[in-house]
């Protein structure tokens, strides 16, 4: 959703900043939901018997 918003935005005023900034701030999302997956599988392997890596 956020990189059609920031499509959007530069399709309507030109400005490659604001379009690469929000495509940077998706990018930081993105890792973050990553980061917290990897967080929460290793909190699970550690809960139980079973190694997930």
């Amino acid at each position: 959703m956020l990189k059609q918003i920031a499509w959007n935005t530069f399709k309507n005023t030109g400005n490659i900043n604001t379009f690469m900034e929000l495509m940077e701030v998706d990018k930081a999302m993105e890792n973050a939901n990553e980061k917290k997956l990897i967080k929460d599988a290793e909190g699970l392997q550690n809960n139980s018997k079973i190694k997930l890596f």
